[in-house]
């Protein structure tokens, strides 16, 4: 046992000075006997603890802690008084001590061996850290709500970064494309004068194959430069209350007169009481017309078949679904279907899902694409009923 690491307070008047020490200490103390039996306490235990110097006096030190602490703390002073040396408050001495009034408080102790005329005794200093364990867990939450709000932003930054390059790209894009299409459409527009000029003057071209040749690539020449200018014009939809059923009707009339050679059959399937929406009426119909041209193409094989169904979940949406019997999109390919100028097709700008996607969108809708390679494609897009740019409005 060194004598440097045992306080030894052998006489009254020692003790006595310790005492008076231990009172004016700015924490709690209590000294124990080697029975664990409280032999002096200060005014600050009393405060701490909520019981009166009188009751604390003579009292079992294992009374101050939660119950479930009792039975081994006999053997752990048992160990200290075996080996005793002061040890000091600290990280990994945080503890819990049980109030008077039932209620847990957090404390940190440090222990100090006494030598008194009573044997070896131990005096524990103790300081209640509950106030500061709380704030403690506040600012670690605080710090982990913040470093994932940094995170969240960090990210939403990062792609609105990425979202401004695209739009400025797509912009650019679509400048370009606006002046390629202007300067395509003239030579179009000789071509198909000319055509049609050689059949007037001769009714026996009429039916030359080279001539319908030119006059049906003049028209898919047409088709890539309305898309190339539809694309390059995308703008806020003009809301009116439009007969979705009908736009659906003129739409499948449109691809029944383009794709009836091919024997595509267009089945519809309208539910009842869904005829009415708010939307852009020109920017729907090109959504579906090129839906179901789309789906017409895909058709490869005799007796194909396109279901157009018109139904609704919940009374705030409307859904029209294409299902095709074509030949499936690839599913390495489906999550780049509606990117500008994406395409398998031999002809075509890749721009016409683009364009839905966009219409869709700006509509407040969405958009979804399911396939299966070889079996066909389900394309749902899904539309408000009403919506606010019309609800709004002082006429309505």
């Amino acid at each position: 046992m060194s004598a440097h690491k045992i306080l030894k307070l052998m006489s009254p008047s020692a003790l006595a000075v310790l005492e008076e020490v231990i009172e004016f200490s700015p924490v709690a103390n209590v000294m124990v006997d080697q029975k664990g039996q409280v032999l002096l306490v200060n005014k600050i235990t009393e405060t701490l603890f909520g019981y009166t110097r009188q009751e604390l006096l003579g009292m079992k030190v294992e009374s101050l802690m939660p119950e479930q602490f009792r039975a081994n703390h006999p053997d752990l002073r048992s160990g200290f008084l075996n080996d005793p040396q002061a040890r000091p408050m600290g990280a990994g001495r945080d503890l819990t001590a049980l109030r008077k009034d039932g209620r847990h408080i957090l404390v940190q102790i440090g222990l100090t061996p006494v030598e008194t005329e009573q044997g070896l005794c131990v005096l524990a200093s103790i300081v209640d850290i509950t106030d500061r364990k709380l704030v403690e867990e506040f600012l670690r939450r605080d710090n982990k709500i913040m470093a994932q709000l940094v995170d969240e932003r960090s990210k939403e930054l990062l792609k609105t970064q990425k979202e401004l390059k695209h739009h400025s790209r797509l912009a650019d894009i679509g400048t370009l494309a606006a002046t390629v299409a202007h300067e395509l459409r003239n030579p179009l527009g000789v071509i198909h004068l000319a055509a049609y000029n050689l059949k007037r003057e001769k009714s026996d071209l009429s039916t030359n194959k080279h001539l319908v040749n030119i006059e049906k690539k003049v028209w898919e020449g047409n088709q890539i430069i309305d898309n190339l200018l539809s694309y390059a014009r995308i703008k806020i939809p003009n809301y009116e209350h439009v007969n979705l059923l009908n736009i659906l009707d003129e739409c499948v009339t449109t691809a029944q007169e383009r794709f009836g050679q091919k024997g595509v059959i267009i089945e519809k399937k309208y539910a009842q009481g869904l005829d009415f929406i708010d939307a852009d009426a020109n920017q729907i119909r090109e959504v579906f017309i090129n839906i179901l041209n789309n789906a017409c193409q895909a058709i490869h094989h005799p007796n194909g078949r396109v279901e157009l169904k018109v139904c609704s979940k919940d009374s705030q949406t409307v859904e029209v679904i294409f299902e095709d019997t074509g030949e499936g999109i690839a599913p390495e390919d489906l999550d780049k279907v509606f990117e500008p100028f994406f395409t398998r097709k031999s002809k075509g700008t890749g721009l016409g899902l683009a364009i839905c996607n966009e219409l869709v969108h700006l509509h407040q809708g969405k958009i979804l694409i399911t396939s299966c390679q070889g079996h066909g494609t389900s394309v749902t897009v899904a539309l408000p009923i009403h919506s606010r740019n019309i609800s709004e409005s002082p006429s309505h």
